[in-house]
């Protein structure tokens, strides 16, 4: 047996033998290495995941807040409209009944209170409000 470490191909053999080794423990630290990495980049895409599903329903609650808010508007917008076709009829009567009596037409004719001028829009308001 000494012969066979001594001999050349003993030597060969023992630097095989440590060659293997050293080449075993580097696939063992290129794995360990390599599993960390795997285990961060699955936490980072699990976190990512969680984020976009955040950001998903976030989107989704604001897409839902901008309906109602435009149903608001179109709501109020009629309402707003069927005002001022009201106020446009009742200014339109006022108007007529000032013509046909005498007596309302004295009474229109009368000073406003200062505090109440800036009230008073004589001007009639066309339907879709621009005047």
């Amino acid at each position: 047996m000494l012969n066979i470490l001594s001999s050349l191909w003993g030597k060969v053999l023992i630097i095989a033998a440590g060659s293997a080794f050293a080449l075993a423990g580097a696939f063992f630290l290129l794995w360990s290495s390599t599993s960390e990495r795997l285990a961060e980049s699955q936490a980072d895409l699990a976190l990512s995941v969680a984020a976009n599903e955040a950001n998903v329903a976030a989107i989704d609650d604001l897409r839902r807040e901008a309906d109602t808010l435009d149903r608001l508007l179109v709501e109020a917008s009629e309402r707003e409209r069927a005002i001022r076709s009201q106020a446009n009829a009742r200014r339109s009567e006022i108007t007529d009944l000032a013509r046909e009596n005498d007596d309302v037409q004295t009474y229109l004719d009368s000073p406003v209170p200062d505090a109440l001028r800036g009230l008073l829009n004589p001007a009639p308001v066309d339907e879709d409000g621009d005047g």
